[in-house]
């Protein structure tokens, strides 16, 4: 086994925005400000402060907006690692091509485009699950159905991830994955990360909770909106 330092956590910042319609094609998804603070600033703060010491960023569509702003801070006391794929590789293509600058052998990923209200520091439990019980390559989060998503994703069985199941909940875009999962995937093509969740989960490897607290997937203007009201209103 690898040794677990340093600490290390990826965050996915590659995307295209292309349903954010004019304001994707000019700014990067990440760069959206929340509450006084571009997203992909909450995310490194949190996982700052939950005692993570690197952070793997994979950049691609505007990629040198997220490296100015990244180097416009003399110091973000954490480890910021930048993985700049020539295209937008997906999730698991994404994962893969970063696989040499991450640090860990279990490690949480999130998607730059969700703003919640999350703890970070629960990462550090899961991470302790997985390191435990070796039969375990995932840990989803969930969330209740949002409006655009009505179908959801996978259900839960008290602590089991199924894909069938009459409650299903929606992927939050933040899990904790073994890199095992990724390590056989060709560097540098491009990999959707549903097919190998859909393996692990009907494999009965994947475990997950649901997200107490706000979650928003930052995707669409309308979506974009609705968090600024919900912050506005706290």
């Amino acid at each position: 086994m690898r040794l677990e330092q340093p600490k290390t956590a990826m965050i996915l910042a590659a995307g295209r925005g292309t349903r954010l319609g004019a304001l994707g094609r000019k700014k990067a998804k990440s760069l959206l400000e929340l509450d006084g603070k571009p997203l992909i600033q909450h995310h490194i703060e949190k996982l700052r402060g939950a005692g993570f010491e690197k952070i793997v960023i994979n950049i691609s569509h505007l990629a040198e907006q997220i490296k100015e702003f990244l180097t416009s801070t003399e110091d973000w006391k954490i480890k910021l690692s930048l993985s700049e794929e020539p295209e937008p590789l997906e999730t698991a293509g994404g994962i893969a091509f970063a696989l040499d600058q991450i640090d860990s052998d279990i490690f949480p990923v999130i998607n730059a485009d969700v703003f919640t209200t999350f703890e970070y520091e629960l990462f550090n439990a899961v991470i302790k699950q997985l390191n435990d019980k070796k039969t375990l390559s995932s840990f989803l989060y969930l969330v209740p159905n949002p409006t655009h998503h009505p179908k959801g994703d996978f259900a839960l069985d008290r602590d089991a991830v199924t894909l069938t199941g009459t409650d299903k909940k929606t992927f939050s875009g933040l899990g904790v994955y073994r890199r095992a999962l990724f390590e056989n995937l060709t560097r540098g093509h491009s990999y959707p990360l549903a097919p190998i969740l859909h393996t692990e989960i009907a494999s009965g490897r994947t475990v997950g909770a649901q997200i107490k607290g706000f979650w928003s997937d930052v995707g669409t203007l309308d979506r974009y909106r609705r968090a600024q009201e919900f912050l506005s209103n706290q």
